[in-house]
């Protein structure tokens, strides 16, 4: 010990002596963490203009994430696979001084609030009004347009206490140097001035801002359409697939395709007076897709002439009656009343109306004769056939309110009424169940005409639907042709391979020798050595080898 009382020294070394004096381990330097802000693209990180995010809550610039994703297929944040239709539109909302809030409690946003987004409307909201409006109330509906979402569609843009998701060092295409080449700058620019150069600048950005949007939807139309395919066979396989629904996407999928005869240019030309005439050229054909009613009229004409017909079983409550479908001569009929008895429409409803040895009629649910809808969403005009009347007991027409409004009124005849003809549209009739109706019709009625006694549909069965027979077929040539368009593109393209090759060079066909001045003499000579050759042939084969 020091001999001084008050004496620093000290018998070992401290700590801090071992760390700055003598070569001890020094305190690691850490660098501050760099978080990338609420409001700025992950991407160029700068503030956005248009926010788009990712499913996983990552916030970009739609100007750069577009080619971004073109060009590398991924995530530029996290590194995962990403589509461009998986990007969802932001919608943030300013106050008056131009600072980001919560639409409904009008919280400022900061970088410590906890940021949300719904999936279906791209709405921002804060965590807090989200939980307590929506999740804590089971009000799973947007705050703003009401529209309906789930707990899973609430994605995450910016937790507090998760810093790990906004810092900049973490991003992938930072990690892996990963840039998109930014476009050279005009010659137009170099004797501009700051003003025309900062009006150049802003309609260069909002070019790209178009571009970069119809590329958007671009890709989500090529996605909703294979969806739509997929749905569409997936439909056919289980047997649930709608004549409408096919429609809507055959107009689009380009498979059904019409000659196009004349252009807009060609009627201009002829109208106006200034314009050179224009006339289609010998020869050239242009196409385009058919309409939805161009291929209904389409199905309509193979159901015609396969002369396929539908069969539907209905169950009452005094029996089964069962119904032949005319789908060759009606379709339209025929498709709506198949459908709406593959839907359940009549399911459960009641025969409002019995005029006794005359007809009973039902399809409405409201029991009223003036309610009932159809598959199209409107009422559609009356398909009157020559071929098919009134004219007996079972016959199975379509009740109307008028020339062009048929919807799901039905009425089965219960003795000859051939005044019906011209008026409402025979498209099937009674096969089984006649007994039915002869029960049916012995039923007392009131003043009105209405049964007693309810006349309930319990169920109705489809048994056969030709058109969604048809539908497959249809789908199964659109397929074959796929089919051998790419067997004739392999072979056209194996074909020319063996053209493009130095070494293939195509045989030359040997040149006859003639002999000049025997002319037709000539030609018999050598007619009769090659029958004596065929001749000599024959005779030397044997037959024996075959006993």
């Amino acid at each position: 010990m020091s001999k001084h009382r008050h004496s620093k020294d000290k018998l070992y070394v401290t700590y801090s002596e071992h760390q700055m004096e003598r070569g001890g381990k020094k305190q690691e330097i850490k660098t501050p963490l760099s978080r990338l802000p609420f409001d700025c693209c992950a991407l160029a990180l700068e503030p956005f203009q248009t926010p788009y995010c990712s499913p996983d809550g990552c916030v970009f610039d739609m100007v750069n994430i577009v080619p971004f994703i073109k060009k590398y297929g991924k995530n530029p944040v996290t590194g995962q696979n990403q589509k461009l239709s998986d990007l969802i539109e932001l919608h943030f909302y300013k106050n008056e001084k131009g600072e980001y809030h919560d639409p409904i409690s009008f919280k400022i946003f900061t970088d410590h609030t906890k940021l949300v987004a719904i999936r279906q409307t791209g709405n921002v909201y804060s965590a807090d009004t989200v939980d307590e409006l929506n999740r804590k109330n089971k009000n799973w509906k947007d705050l703003l347009n009401q529209q309906e979402f789930t707990y899973k569609d609430i994605i995450t843009l910016q937790d507090p206490k998760n810093i790990e998701q906004r810092t900049i060092k973490n991003f992938d295409y930072l990690q892996k140097n990963l840039q998109i080449e930014k476009a050279q700058l005009d010659n137009t620019y170099i004797n501009l001035g700051e003003s025309a150069r900062r009006i150049l600048d802003l309609a260069q950005e909002e070019t790209k801002k178009r571009l970069a949007q119809e590329e958007l939807q671009e890709e989500r139309k090529k996605e909703e359409k294979i969806q739509d395919q997929q749905k569409i066979r997936s439909q056919i396989q289980n047997n649930e697939i709608s004549v409408e629904e096919f429609l809507k996407v055959a107009a689009t999928s380009g498979d059904y395709l019409s000659e196009r005869y004349a252009t807009e240019h060609d009627s201009v030309s002829v109208t106006s007076t200034h314009m050179v005439l224009r006339a289609k050229p010998l020869g050239e054909v242009t196409y385009r897709n058919m309409t939805a009613e161009e291929i209904r009229k389409v199905l309509y004409d193979r159901i015609r002439k396969s002369g396929q017909k539908g069969y539907v079983q209905l169950i009452t409550n005094y029996g089964n009656i069962n119904l032949e479908l005319h789908c060759d001569h009606v379709p339209m009929t025929c498709q709506n009343y198949i459908e709406l008895c593959e839907k359940g429409y009549y399911n459960k409803t009641k025969f409002h109306k019995l005029a006794q040895n005359e007809l009973v009629e039902g399809g409405d649910p409201t029991a009223t004769g003036y309610g009932g809808e159809s598959i199209f969403g409107k009422p559609f005009r009356i398909e009157i056939n020559n071929l098919l009347s009134h004219n007996k007991a079972g016959m199975l027409s379509m009740g109307n309110l008028g020339p062009n409004h048929q919807t799901s009124l039905f009425f089965i005849t219960l003795a000859e009424c051939k005044k019906y003809d011209t008026k409402y549209s025979v498209f099937g009739e009674v096969v089984g169940g006649f007994q039915t109706l002869y029960n049916i019709n012995k039923l007392e009625v009131n003043m009105w005409q209405r049964p007693d006694m309810n006349i309930r549909i319990k169920e109705v069965k489809v048994i056969k639907n030709p058109f969604r027979e048809m539908i497959k077929i249809m789908m199964q040539e659109k397929d074959n042709e796929k089919d051998e368009k790419i067997h004739q593109l392999k072979k056209q393209k194996l074909n020319e391979r063996y053209l493009e090759d130095d070494e293939f060079k195509i045989p030359e066909k040997p040149v006859e020798q003639k002999t000049k001045g025997l002319g037709l003499a000539q030609q018999l000579i050598q007619q009769f050595s090659n029958q004596e050759v065929a001749k000599k042939q024959t005779k030397q084969y044997s037959f024996d080898s075959w006993i």
